[in-house]
């Protein structure tokens, strides 16, 4: 079996930037925090780093600040992910979604997490959700195969990975692209032996 770190997703989005926060500048530094340029690089080198426990002590003094910031607690739901730490990563999920029900990717790593922890009835109503607010979420069409597949509904499972594939079908170079392709192919044996 094709083993696949479905993690890719958040590398791609765990890039923070200038703009993150700075609608925060004023809070922050009323507040004795650190500049918006030394907490960005700070993140940045406590992530490149592997040191997510740092991270997320900065994004709880953060929240302290700004609680009702989805892209801070995205940002937090993605570090603990890389700990392992599926049940606060949902917990860290439901408050992104309190705040913004329309968020693709809290809805993403909401299911994520819970198919984690093997609870894949629950994790397929969020990756639903995700899909239902974004139908060209590719990493979410990907995301819902393996939680059908877990579930013993395979034929589901190559339908979801199909309905990714439509999305960008002849980009190559994406890497759920090929993944998905591959997971078709040992699917489609799988099913046949």
């Amino acid at each position: 079996m094709l083993q696949h770190d479905r993690i890719s997703h958040y590398s791609k989005k765990f890039k923070f930037t200038y703009d993150l926060f700075s609608n925060k500048v004023n809070a922050l530094t009323e507040k004795g925090f650190l500049t918006i340029e030394e907490l960005n690089g700070k993140i940045e080198k406590l992530t490149q780093f592997g040191d997510y426990e740092a991270a997320i002590e900065l994004y709880d003094q953060l929240l302290e600040i700004v609680p009702n910031d989805e892209d801070v607690w995205c940002e937090r739901t993605f570090a603990l992910c890389e700990l392992g730490q599926f049940d606060k990563a949902i917990e860290s999920c439901d408050s992104t979604i309190s705040i913004n029900p329309n968020n693709a990717s809290a809805w993403f790593d909401r299911s994520y997490s819970l198919s984690q922890i093997g609870h894949n009835e629950e994790a397929l109503e969020s990756c639903n959700k995700l899909l239902e607010i974004d139908p060209n979420f590719i990493d979410g069409w990907e995301e819902r195969a393996y939680i059908l597949y877990n579930l013993g509904q395979i034929d589901e499972a190559i339908t979801s990975l199909d309905k990714g594939l439509e999305i960008k079908p002849k980009d190559e170079d994406h890497g759920v692209v090929k993944v998905m392709k591959q997971l078709r192919k040992e699917w489609l044996q799988d099913k046949n032996e």
